[in-house]
């Protein structure tokens, strides 16, 4: 009988859990809108294998106001160039680079919208997968609401501190661009380093090879030259 209770409980407040569990709490504010890490904008940075003939897209909300930083390098992979497109939700172009190995996007954002981040690798359909590194960083600055109300509240210290932030924020965010930017070029320097690391070792094997076939012909025909027969041809000794 109580197992029962208890289980009525459970189902009448189920949904109740369920509204309370998918909502999140964004800067004290409860939203169903699911954000990775609480706060406004949105990074992401990862490698993905597009496949040869494919293409890969991301979907990404970002408000109007934001700053979009885009960039991506392709790693390896036969001629190490790709088709990047960036869309919005209608299927217009926002920005594209088109049959290149990397490319960087920044643009304000005028109007809130779902973007569409494409990676195509269908021009090559015959020259194999290729490793794409791609980062997205979409920040936007606090409302300029919110600094009048503080201006009105303090004085003109307030006013350089408030614009002191303003430029350590700017250059914080363009720091973390920069350092993505090196990332990437790190990752395909090892690569490169890794690739040219093989190729020497091999043909660094097959001189080898050569050398020491072309040592043991070389002994055998000298061999073969100072080689003298103790008899003459009517098999008498040689004097």
């Amino acid at each position: 009988m109580a197992a029962s209770y208890h289980a009525c409980v459970v189902f009448l407040f189920l949904p109740i859990l369920i509204q309370y569990s998918n909502s999140e709490d964004v800067l004290g504010i409860q939203t169903d809108d699911f954000d990775f890490d609480g706060l406004p904008g949105a990074q992401h940075e990862f490698r993905i294998e597009v496949g040869a003939g494919k293409e890969e897209c991301f979907f990404q909300k970002i408000a109007k106001g934001a700053n979009l930083h885009v960039t991506f390098e392709v790693l390896r992979g036969a001629d190490r160039n790709i088709d990047f497109i960036i869309k919005r939700a209608d299927g217009s172009i926002f920005d594209s680079h088109l049959w290149t190995h990397e490319g960087t996007t920044e643009k304000l954002i005028e109007e809130e919208a779902l973007y569409i981040f494409c990676l195509n690798n269908r021009k090559g359909r015959f020259r194999g997968s290729k490793l794409v590194f791609f980062y997205l960083d979409a920040y936007k600055e606090e409302d300029q609401q919110l600094y009048e109300e503080k201006l009105e509240m303090l004085d003109e210290i307030s006013d350089n501190m408030e614009t002191t932030l303003q430029k350590v924020d700017t250059s914080i965010s363009k720091m973390r661009n920069f350092q993505a930017i090196s990332r990437k070029h790190v990752i395909a320097d090892w690569y490169l380093s890794l690739a040219n690391n093989k190729y020497i070792q091999n043909l660094s094997i097959a001189m080898s090879c050569i050398i020491i076939c072309t040592s043991c012909l070389q002994t055998y025909f000298v061999r073969k030259l100072f080689a003298t027969k103790n008899v003459t041809s009517t098999q008498k000794p040689r004097a």
